[in-house]
């Protein structure tokens, strides 16, 4: 007997665990029946018709007295001075019988397009002294009209900056849809990135708001620096000038917010692994907004272009993440912090790829610019969010932890009202300083009769006793302050004097209560009360004042039958 009950047992235990919830069940299986429809079920592909986007591999000449008839192939990396304008020549092939349009992009350079000579798109940022406006890196859709095949096609550039000054990127041809669709295919995923990744930021920053202030400064921090992060990412995609065309914006926003990007993270690692260090963190934080402020004004002033100055960025992130990673290794030897080791683990990833973008861009390879960071800065964030939540979840938990710690230190468990200690703290003020400008009114009751409920009711009915007497406190008197169970059968309640009218009213009210339960109960239930307004001209400190109002009580229980 005892041991099919003891299979029972087990049977019970095993069938509720790990027991899928009866919603969980519904959402999954006609999505189950769905993925064997889709199996099952023949399907038809419906892919679009698209012209596919065509490279110009056409051959080109350097057109110009220098290297006139030097033939090259696109990309081309020419050794060209800056400031002097690089013509390449070509014949057009014979699609371009048909209508077409040219994918060009410029890097740092203005660019004028010429068919037999004639100027049919130009882009010429004016490079006035002061205030000067940045150059941007663009995409140019030229239409060639039909029947210009064997035209001469003539494309020219001109760049202030030595590294760009030769270079000429691929150019394809097709109609828009196709060139769009290229564009899409090659850069699109780099621009989703870039918009999940300040999604991400924004969402830690709202998720901020809602949790402990221990670690709201960090969440947001992280969030903030997710939305920088995601912003310089964005502006390296290549693809921001389809919804952002101004070309201000697009050669700006790379600039400043690489600048902008170490600020949230220093704030982030003085608050979680190196606070000791907030003093040089804050300084930091200081070099890089003043950092920011100058090139702005660099480039404003005419001084110095921000293609210039991003090569000094560069090298002081990379001086002060060295900082950065030094300090942490000391900390984690000296410390042995597991927090401290998980950031460093985050931070040696990020750290790694970020000299990796450093390498790439002192080789002047800007056509990948960001993807290494782009995969370091995921996994960076990945770590580093998952961390922030844990820490923030142990944090509410501790809070909520405390303040059951401390509603059990200030609250009466059998009627939810609030114990001596709750009464003791809320008249410390009044027993400190008798002369307050302040005033209170006590309301002082006690339980008649308890001790005889309990010896010949038994416990049960006296802890009912006492949980109907605080129901009416606080039907009654709750509203107009607070009240108290200082214990056994001994009640308190502290109210805002200024309104004895509606004390009184509620007064007749709790009496009233108290008759129509005294009625319904198989004891004698009733309650003694005492009141006064403290301060008094009878008592100079609060001390007196509360045996003036017991007194008061002891006078009403003497009216009242007592067993």
């Amino acid at each position: 007997m005892n041991e099919s009950k003891g299979q029972s047992l087990d049977i019970d235990r095993l069938s509720k665990h790990k027991r899928i919830p009866g919603p969980i069940i519904w959402l999954l299986l006609p999505a189950i029946l769905y993925m064997v429809l889709l199996l099952i079920l023949p399907g038809q592909r419906l892919d679009l018709e698209l012209e596919q986007a065509q490279p110009l591999g056409v051959e080109w000449y350097v057109a110009g007295p220098d290297k006139d008839g030097q033939p090259v192939s696109l990309p081309a990396y020419l050794t060209w001075p800056a400031g002097k304008p690089l013509a390449i020549q070509t014949s057009l092939p014979p699609a371009f019988k048909d209508q077409q349009t040219l994918l060009i992009r410029s890097s740092l350079q203005t660019i004028s397009v010429l068919l037999d000579g004639a100027v049919i798109h130009s882009y010429d940022r004016l490079t006035q002294e002061w205030p000067r406006s940045p150059l941007a890196s663009s995409w140019h859709m030229v239409r060639i009209p039909s029947h210009s095949d064997g035209k001469s096609l003539e494309i020219v550039v001109t760049s202030p900056y030595e590294s760009m000054s030769g270079r000429i990127n691929e150019i394809h041809y097709g109609n828009k849809a196709s060139l769009m669709y290229w564009l899409a295919t090659i850069y699109g995923p780099g621009l989703f990135l870039s918009l999940l990744q300040i999604l991400v930021g924004v969402t830690l920053l709202v998720v901020s708001f809602f949790m402990p202030s221990k670690s709201r400064r960090s969440i947001s921090a992280l969030g903030a620096f997710a939305v920088l992060m995601g912003t310089w990412f964005l502006a390296e995609s290549r693809m921001m000038q389809f919804f952002l065309p101004n070309d201000l914006i697009i050669g700006s926003l790379a600039y400043v917010s690489l600048t902008l990007c170490p600020i949230p993270f220093l704030i982030l690692v003085s608050d979680t692994v190196l606070p000791e260090y907030r003093v040089l963190t804050n300084r930091l934080i200081i070099l890089f907004s003043i950092f920011s402020i100058l090139i702005q004004l660099f480039q404003i002033l005419g001084w110095a272009d921000f293609f210039t100055t991003v090569l000094y960025t560069n090298l002081v992130i990379a001086l002060v993440m060295s900082l950065i990673l030094v300090l942490m290794v000391k900390g984690w030897l000296s410390s042995k912090s597991k927090e401290i080791a998980r950031f460093l683990i985050a931070f040696s990833i990020l750290a790694f790829f970020g000299f990796l973008e450093f390498a790439n861009f002192l080789r002047s390879d800007f056509t990948e610019t960001a993807v290494f960071l782009r995969l370091g800065f995921i996994a960076f964030l990945l770590v580093l969010a998952f961390q922030s939540l844990r820490n923030a979840r142990q944090i509410m938990l501790q809070n909520q932890a405390a303040l059951i710690y401390e509603k059990m230190a200030f609250e009466d468990i059998l009627t939810g009202l609030g114990n001596r200690a709750a009464f003791e703290r809320d008249t410390a003020g009044f027993k400190m300083n008798a002369k307050t400008d302040l005033s209170v009114r006590l309301v002082s009751m006690d339980l008649n009769n308890l001790k005889w409920i309990n010896d010949q009711k038994g416990h049960a009915a006296g802890d009912e006793a006492i949980r109907l007497a605080s129901h009416c406190l606080k039907q009654y008197f709750a509203p107009l302050g607070r009240c108290y169970r200082l214990g056994g059968d001994e009640f308190a309640c502290l109210i805002q004097p200024d309104q004895p009218e509606v004390f009184h009213q509620n007064l007749e009210q709790f009496q009233t209560q108290i008759k129509t339960i005294s009625k319904a109960v198989d004891y004698p239930f009733s309650i003694a009360i005492g009141s006064a307004v403290f301060p008094t001209e009878r008592t100079d400190s609060f001390h007196e004042f509360l045996i003036q109002v017991d007194q008061l009580m002891y006078q009403d229980k003497q009216k009242k039958p007592v067993l």
